[in-house]
């Protein structure tokens, strides 16, 4: 697949391959968060890593199966913390705080949208 080309004095990059080691992008694959995140590859987030509750947020979760989900947690006190979807077909999940550090990938902090879905991840450094 092509790297689309940029006019001007702009080199295009990877940004899958330039987010260092403390960063990770992992993609939108469910309907769970429609319509703040599409899923099916269109949405991509950009994730730091961490093993832990840090406030309200959108999370990378791992499931029981293996599989990477990405919910919305928040605290809801007694020591759980409700696992949300913004698809409203879906039902809150809570879980304890250990279950969750046991489950959580990382905390997105930013989200990437895909106009093609089927071109990789690219952005334009410019000089």
């Amino acid at each position: 697949m092509a790297t689309p080309q940029i006019a001007g004095a702009c080199a295009p990059f990877n940004i899958e391959n330039s987010l260092g080691p403390n960063l990770r992008v992992v993609a939108v694959l469910g309907d769970n968060m429609v319509p703040t995140l599409k899923g099916g590859g269109v949405d991509h987030l950009i994730v730091r890593p961490t093993h832990q509750y840090e406030g309200e947020g959108i999370y990378a979760v791992q499931s029981a199966y293996g599989k990477v989900e990405i919910f919305r947690a928040q605290n809801v006190g007694g020591g759980n913390i409700a696992l949300l979807s913004d698809n409203a077909t879906y039902r809150r999940r809570d879980v304890s705080v250990e279950e969750f550090n046991e489950m959580v990938l990382g905390i997105a902090l930013h989200q990437l949208h895909r106009l093609r879905v089927d071109t990789p991840i690219v952005f334009a450094r410019c000089a």
